[in-house]
């Protein structure tokens, strides 16, 4: 499996505590997973999808195919990096996450 490394790295960038992002290992797809979204999930049994405004459907099906195949997904990591730090120094650390994550999920990084 490969990944595109400056696109997980944009990535980890953008995580945060409520909002994760899971790479799809079949698409080679990133996936906003957000906890304020994931809590549509609890009603979706009395709900029907078709009620929920048109943007909101394809976040639904996402959440649901992250919840029901989650052997397809891994989470990207978040990571918190300083502030204090300058550009160059987070931009090292956001690649040493990147490329530990690669590693421990044997995926191969490429630069495309």
């Amino acid at each position: 499996m490969r990944i595109n490394l400056t696109e997980l790295v944009a990535q980890i960038q953008l995580s945060s505590e409520d909002m994760k992002y899971y790479y799809n290992k079949e698409t080679g797809e990133f996936v906003l997973y957000d906890e304020q979204e994931y809590g549509y999930l609890e009603d979706l049994d009395s709900l029907d999808i078709i009620f929920h405004p048109e943007w909101d459907e394809e976040v639904l099906k996402s959440l649901i195919d992250i919840r029901d195949n989650e052997e397809n997904y891994i989470e990207v990591p978040y990571c918190n990096v300083s502030r204090g730090l300058g550009d160059r120094e987070r931009e090292i650390e956001y690649l040493k996450v990147a490329l530990d994550w690669c590693s421990k999920n044997d995926i191969l990084p490429v630069n495309e």
